[in-house]
This record gives C-alpha cells, structure tokens and sequence, in this order.
C-alpha cells in the first residue's frame, strides 16, 4: 500500500458520499425540500437544487485530488477544514433554526454530519502519512484570467536543472496532461514545439521569449481545430532562479477562458484543483528527473539550450 493510499480512499468516499446526497437532492429537489423543512415555501426547491449542485462540485474537487500522482498533507486537510465547517454549520442550525426542520430532516442533518465528521477524521490520518511535497502552487482568478503558478527547489545544479527545462522531447513524460511534444523548428524565440494532449489532440505553441539559462516563454495556439480546452488565451512561462537554499524553477500559466466573468468564474471553481494536481504532478516529477540527472553525471554534458528535443 503506498503512502497515500489511505488518503485517497478517503477523498473517494467522501465524493462518492457527496455525489449520492447531490444527486438525490436535484432528482428529487420537491421531495427533500418536504422531508427535510418544515415549511419550505417556495424556496425549498430552489434551496435543495442549489445545495445539490454545490455537493456535485465539491466531489469533483475531490476526484481532482484523488487523480493527481502527488497527494499534498496541504490540500487534504483543506478538505478536513471544508469538512469541519459543514459539521459546525450543521451543529448551529440544528441546534438554532429549530423551527426550520421536520424531525425527518433535523435527523438527516445529524447523521450527515457523522458521516461527514467520520470523513475529515479519516482524511486527517491518512494526510499525516503522506511524504512531504516540496511543490508550492497557487490557483487565482484575477480580472477574469486564471493564473497557475508552481515554483520547485531542486538539490541538483542550474546547468542540469536548464537542460532538463529545455529537453522538450521528453516534457510529456512529467506534464500529465501532454501525450506528446516535439520541436517542429527554430530556437528560442519564434521556436514552435507540437504538443499532443491524452486523446491524440494537437496543437503549436510559439516561443515569445527567452534568456539563455533564465526563462522561456510560449504563446499557445488556442485556434487550432482539435485543442481540447476552453480556453481564448493561454501564455506559459518557464524560469529558473537561484533559491535560498538550493536553485528552483518556476512555472506560471495564465489563462483566459473563452466567455465573460461569469464563464470564468465557474471554470475557476471548477478547474482549480485540476491545476492544482497537474502542477503539483509535473513539478515532483520533473524535480527527480533533475535530480537523478545530477547523480548520473549529466552536469558533464554541454548544455544544449531552448532547441534541445
């Protein structure tokens, strides 16, 4: 059994839990609004189909989690706190709105609250075993642009830290979401590499910038027929920098979804633990990769620069 397997049944659980009660309340939104209040009105309904959508998403955040290679103790006992939140919630309107429930309901809100509590007590334990995750990432919406940020110290030399950054015929073998990439032609800027996403879909990316042994930069093609995404823009940039304590390379995505600020939000609520996961999936694995580099010896090799493929 491997360090996170504990965790991850957790997760599960806790978002097949969560998909159940969901799905219950938007099939049957009359029927729990009548079980559940004692005087729904007519915004039962409505309040039945809200909460559902809500249990809907949290367990595809979950699910997220549970996909991702590299479980962070962080972003389990984020859960854990979610968790105790609905159970405190719980607690205040049971114990406060009593005039709200029907005996029925005020009974289900409890035994939620067990299952839920049982919940974030699993997770807690099962993030306590897992290995310590030196990738930090951030998730924000700012002015309608989502922009993912990972930054990695690495226990090796910037020499081999840049020449694994510019290998890009092997960055699909630590970018979870990439299938493929290759260098079609060109160096540094105006360069142009193929990625190939998980189902064969292709697409160009431009690079826009780049200092030798610092940064690069690329301009993806959002256009093209068969890239997967909803996106309108998207712009990467790769650097690497001296820590202090040991190098590091950073990583940062912005990206603005195709629609206005409302498409934008609901993607952010949607996608910030699928950034999140694959973030933290590349970082860990492009770090060993960096680091078994350095204990072979390929600081030896003369750097090749942003045109290596």
């Amino acid at each position: 059994m491997s360090k996170s397997t504990l965790a991850k049944w957790a997760l599960g659980a806790n978002a097949t839990f969560s998909v159940l009660c969901g799905g219950l309340l938007l099939v049957m939104p009359d029927t729990a609004a009548r079980t559940i209040l004692a005087d729904p009105a007519g915004w039962g309904k409505g309040a039945a189909v809200a909460l559902g959508l809500g249990l809907l998403g949290f367990a595809g955040l979950l699910a997220a989690l549970v996909k991702g290679k590299h479980l962070s103790a962080r972003r389990v006992n984020e859960v854990v706190w979610a968790d105790i939140a609905w159970v405190l919630a719980t607690a205040i309107f049971v114990t406060v709105g009593v005039d709200i429930w029907t005996s029925a309901g005020r009974l289900l809100a409890v035994d939620a609250a067990l299952v839920v509590a049982g919940f974030a007590l699993w997770q807690w334990v099962g993030a306590g075993r897992l290995p310590e995750v030196l990738s930090m990432v951030s998730v924000t919406l700012r002015q309608g642009e989502i922009i993912a940020e990972l930054c990695r110290p690495v226990q090796a030399p910037s020499a081999v830290i840049w020449r694994v950054m510019t290998d890009h015929g092997r960055y699909s073998e630590v970018a979870s979401n990439i299938r493929k990439s290759e260098v079609l032609e060109g160096e540094g800027v105006g360069m142009i590499r193929r990625c190939e996403g998980p189902k064969g879909e292709s697409w160009t990316e431009v690079c826009d910038g780049y200092e030798e042994g610092k940064s690069y930069s690329f301009r993806i093609n959002t256009e093209a027929k068969d890239y997967p995404y909803p996106f309108a823009k998207l712009h990467g940039q790769w650097s690497l920098q001296q820590g202090s304590d040991a190098p590091m390379f950073s990583v940062k995505i912005r990206v603005t979804p195709k629609g206005g600020a409302l498409t934008a939000i609901m993607m952010f609520t949607l996608s910030k633990a699928s950034f999140h996961g694959i973030l933290i999936d590349l970082g860990e694995a492009w770090a060993a990769r960096m680091e078994k580099e350095a204990e072979d010896g390929w600081s030896n090799v003369p750097n090749a620069g942003l045109a290596t493929a």
